[in-house]
């Protein structure tokens, strides 16, 4: 079985959560949690960046020299650097980009039903519910005629 991500899409994200931390700051100066609450927002509240993920994506842009922090109060704030903000303007797009089809396939997601079917298999976790194999093998069937519809809709596009 293929992997969901591979290695290759890993480093493309992780250099797209670059751009994203460079994208949010565009507008102002923003410490940390602020800049968490405003990638959350652009997602639509589906996916927040844990502290673990977004610090040291902060450390490195500072190591790059495409921005800088100071702190104020209690608190660092982050901004953009001349050099981090000509890098984002050229690459804007690509963030912009990547959140229209974020959230068009999400989109497509709660308008096919594949949320609901995934609310319905946490539940099944969550009660440690077993399916019988009979319904596993239905579910299988039509699982696999949806994958076929959306890998036509590729074709024809």
């Amino acid at each position: 079985m293929a992997p969901l991500i591979t290695d290759a899409d890993f480093l493309k994200i992780r250099g797209l959560f670059r751009y994203l931390v460079l994208y949010v700051l565009m507008d102002k100066p923003l410490h940390g949690y602020a800049i968490m609450k405003k990638i959350s927002r652009l997602f639509d509240n589906d996916y927040t960046p844990s502290p673990g993920v977004l610090y040291p994506t902060l450390q490195l842009l500072e190591e790059m020299g495409l921005i800088e922090s100071e702190v104020k109060g209690r608190r660092r704030v982050y901004r953009l650097t001349e050099q981090g903000r000509r890098l984002i303007e050229e690459n804007k797009h690509q963030v912009e980009k990547f959140l229209e089809r974020t959230k068009y396939v999400k989109q497509l997601a709660r308008e096919t039903g594949l949320v609901k079917i995934v609310e319905v298999l946490r539940k099944l976790y969550e009660k440690d519910v077993v399916v019988p194999s009979n319904i596993v093998n239905e579910i299988r069937r039509h699982v696999l005629r949806v994958v076929e519809l959306l890998e036509e809709s590729m074709i024809t596009k």
